[in-house]
C-alpha cells in the first residue's frame, strides 16, 4: 500500500465520476450560487482538486457536494424516527466531499516542509560549485522529493516562459499555503534582492527551516500525552451515561410493572437525546487537542467531529446491549 497522499489521491477518480454524474444540475447551480462570489478562492480551490487528481471545476465540485448532501437529507428524513442519529449518516457522509481537497493539501503540505530543508542544502551545494540558479532549480524538480519536485517543476516552467526566479518561487508559495515555506520564500526574496549571495541566503533560511522543525518536535513530544488523555476522555465520555441509562431501562423492563417500568416510554424518548452528551464532550476534547497541539481552534475541529462521532457511537453501542443484559442477570 502506498503513502496516505496516494491511497487519496487514488479515490480522485471516484470522486470525479460521482461528481459528473450531478452535471446538468451541478452546472447551473455553480453558475448561480458561487462563480460569481470568490473568484480568486475558485482559482486557488481549482489547483487543490488538480493535487487531488480530480480534474473539474471548484465551483461544479461545489455544486455536486451540496447535491449530495440534500439527497442525503430526503433519504435520512423518513429514516430518523426508527434510527435515530444514525440515520443522519446519509446526509453528513457528502461532507466529506468538501474535506478532501482539503487534506489531500495538509498530506502535500507536510511532505513539501519535510523534503524543503534538503533541497535547499542540494541547491547551496549546487550553486556553490558554479551552476545558476536556474540549473539548481531544475535539478531540484527532477529529483526525488516528491511533491516539492512537483511544485519545482512548475517554478522552472514559469521561468521558461519569463518569469524572474522571485516571481516564479512567489507563485509556488501562494500555491501551496505553507506558513513555513512562505517563511522560507519571502526570507530568501526578501535577502536576494537586497544583494546577499543566494547561496548564502539559502543555507541561512535552511538553518532556520531545521530549527523551526526540530521546536516542532519537541512541541508534539511534550504534547503528546496530553493529546491523548484528551481523546481518550472525549472518546469514554459516553461511558458512563451509556451504563447508567442501560442499568435504568434495563431495571425497568425487568419489573413489568410499577412506577420503574412506567416510566420506562419516558426513558426510551431519552436515548438519543442523551447522544448528544457524548457528541459534545468529544467535540470540545478535539477541539482542546487542536488548541493545546497546533494552537489552533480551526485544526481542532479536525479532531473534535470524528471524536465526537466516536463518543456517540460507544454511547448508542452500550445503550443498545445493557438492557437485555441487565434485565436477563436480574
Amino acid at each position: 500500500m502506498g503513502s496516505p497522499l496516494t491511497v487519496l489521491r487514488s479515490l480522485g477518480p471516484a470522486i470525479r465520476l460521482a461528481v459528473l454524474i450531478t452535471y446538468p444540475i451541478a452546472i447551473p447551480l455553480a453558475r448561480i450560487l458561487v462563480t460569481r462570489m470568490f473568484p480568486e478562492y475558485l482559482k486557488r480551490m481549482d489547483y487543490l482538486l488538480r493535487m487531488s487528481n480530480i480534474d473539474v471545476p471548484y465551483e461544479v465540485y461545489l455544486s455536486a457536494s451540496l447535491i449530495y448532501v440534500l439527497i442525503g437529507i430526503a433519504v435520512s428524513g423518513p429514516l430518523i424516527p426508527k434510527l435515530g442519529p444514525t440515520a443522519l449518516l446519509p446526509s453528513v457522509a457528502p461532507l466529506y466531499l468538501l474535506l478532501h481537497p482539503r487534506i489531500v493539501q495538509s498530506l502535500r503540505i507536510k511532505e513539501i516542509e519535510e523534503n524543503l530543508p534538503d533541497a535547499l542544502r542540494q541547491m547551496v551545494e549546487e550553486l556553490r560549485a558554479g551552476l545558476s540558479v536556474f540549473e539548481a532549480i531544475r535539478n531540484v524538480a527532477e529529483s526525488d522529493y516528491g511533491e516539492l519536485s512537483r511544485e519545482f517543476r512548475i517554478v522552472v516552467r514559469d521561468m521558461d516562459t519569463g518569469k524572474t526566479f522571485e516571481e516564479a518561487i512567489l507563485d509556488m508559495a501562494e500555491r501551496v499555503d505553507s506558513e513555513l515555506l512562505t517563511r522560507a520564500i519571502r526570507l530568501t526574496v526578501r535577502i536576494s534582492m537586497s544583494g546577499g549571495a543566494l547561496a548564502d541566503v539559502l543555507e541561512a533560511v535552511e538553518n532556520d527551516i531545521r530549527e523551526v522543525q526540530k521546536i516542532e518536535l519537541e512541541r508534539k513530544a511534550i504534547t503528546t500525552m496530553p493529546c491523548l488523555s484528551l481523546a481518550l476522555g472525549g472518546l469514554i465520555s459516553g461511558l458512563p451515561v451509556g451504563v447508567a441509562f442501560g442499568a435504568t431501562v434495563g431495571i425497568a423492563m425487568m419489573e413489568k410493572m410499577g412506577p420503574t417500568y412506567a416510566m420506562l416510554p419516558m426513558y426510551l424518548q431519552a436515548e438519543y437525546p442523551l447522544a448528544s452528551y457524548p457528541l459534545v464532550l468529544g467535540i470540545l476534547s478535539g477541539a482542546a487537542i487542536g488548541i493545546v497541539r497546533y494552537g489552533s481552534l480551526r485544526r481542532g475541529l479536525i479532531f473534535g467531529l470524528p471524536l465526537g462521532a466516536a463518543a456517540a457511537g460507544v454511547y448508542l453501542a452500550i445503550v443498545s446491549t445493557v438492557p437485555s443484559y441487565v434485565s436477563g442477570m436480574m
